[in-house]
């Protein structure tokens, strides 16, 4: 009779347990369903406005909305209204709340006005801020005190004058950043040992603040290698040289090195001529080529003549370069100047106004077309350039 009555209950208590679970399960369901119910509808009114207030395109704001929610249009209004009042422009506003939804979370007058207020400080224009902090939205979210004020006190000492501390700032206004202020610190001082003068260091943190913010070691190994190959960290060259190689692969360097040992040239060569002019190696391949190919085949030069004046293929080949060549060979063939390749650098290095006085303007008498030839003389004037064929 135990065993019965234990075998009869069992059956019942799964039951009860059975009972019990979908009771459970249809409460959770029901309860999710409004709590979901209620998210959509939350969710909807954000996308809403992100798409219609901002200008977001839908999918964008569907999963913006995932993190960036509110109940009421009040707080991003305000958001949009003192961007406004502070010289943002609509296209403006849109572009800097696409790029950092959550600005539409903060409080204007805690968060945006003080850094607006900064950086007027800094001798910014309403333009000068409007463009910058479109371009880096994130400087609204970084620490006045602990990144921003931090940041330009440091840079101060290099970038003296306001004229000078705006431009990199407006153009690489991710320097502003803690991290990278660490970086530019450690390759100052890389350079500053290394014998690099200040007046130098401060004009590369001016034009290239980029090249200073590489990783320490990687950037101490540029550095020796840049000495090893003969520039003095004292001379304009040496950071010249760190910045084109910085600004390539080594693969890249390979290939343009390859470039110019097609043309019959050393390495010894190709070194001196980087020495010389470190731009050199900055220019495409397809400018070298170019160079190349007319100075060597059109006018005689030696490929290893040209790399002991190297910035002849730094040149505008048809603003410059071709214009003057074809004042050279008609001066030439007219007897007036003497075939000599030495002349012709330097016609190619003078300055417009001294190249037109002593070579234009000088023969005007005995060649009255010779300032109409060099004024439209270029590549798309084919006729000329089968005049320095014919010679």
């Amino acid at each position: 009779m135990l065993n019965f009555a234990c075998k009869a209950i069992t059956p019942l208590r799964l039951r009860a347990n059975r009972s019990s679970l979908t009771l459970i399960q249809l409460y959770v369901t029901k309860s999710g369903d409004e709590s979901l119910e209620r998210a959509k509808k939350k969710s909807s009114f954000v996308v809403t406005y992100l798409v219609d207030k901002c200008g977001f395109p839908p999918e964008r704001a569907i999963s913006t909305s995932k993190y960036v929610t509110f109940k009421t249009p009040a707080k991003p209004d305000s958001v949009l209204s003192f961007l406004k009042i502070h010289g943002f422009t609509e296209a403006q506003v849109s572009e800097l709340v696409r790029k950092c939804p959550s600005l539409l979370l903060c409080r204007p007058q805690n968060t945006l006005l003080p850094k607006i207020e900064f950086f007027k400080s800094l001798g910014f224009t309403v333009e000068d801020y409007t463009t910058m902090l479109c371009g880096s939205p994130s400087i609204f979210t970084r620490s006045l005190e602990n990144s921003l004020s931090p940041t330009i006190d440091f840079l101060k000492p290099f970038l003296s004058s306001p004229g000078k501390l705006k431009v990199p700032l407006k153009r690489n206004p991710w320097i502003l950043s803690s991290a990278t202020r660490s970086k530019i610190k450690e390759s100052i001082q890389c350079l500053a040992e290394m014998g690099v003068p200040e007046s130098r260091i401060a004009h590369y943190l001016h034009h290239q603040p980029r090249l200073f913010t590489r990783e320490k070691d990687e950037f101490v190994k540029v550095l020796e290698e840049v000495k090893g190959m003969g520039f003095r960290p004292y001379r304009k060259t040496f950071l010249v040289a760190v910045h084109v190689f910085c600004s390539m692969s080594k693969l890249t360097w390979e290939k343009k090195i390859c470039l110019f040992k097609k043309w019959g040239l050393t390495e010894d060569q190709i070194l001196d001529g980087f020495l010389k002019h470190p731009w050199l190696m900055a220019s495409s391949e397809g400018k070298v080529q170019q160079g190349m190919e007319f100075l060597v085949n059109k006018m005689g030069f030696k490929p290893s003549d040209i790399l002991k004046t190297p910035v002849m293929l730094m040149l505008s080949l048809e603003k410059r370069t071709i214009p003057r060549c074809i004042v050279y060979q008609t001066l030439t063939g007219e007897g007036l100047l003497e075939e000599d390749l030495k002349l012709l650098t330097r016609m190619l290095l003078a300055s417009e106004k001294k190249f037109v006085i002593k070579f234009v303007k000088c023969y005007e008498n005995e060649v009255p077309d010779l300032v109409k030839l060099y004024s439209l003389s270029d590549l798309k004037h084919p006729i000329h350039l089968d005049r320095l064929d014919n010679h």
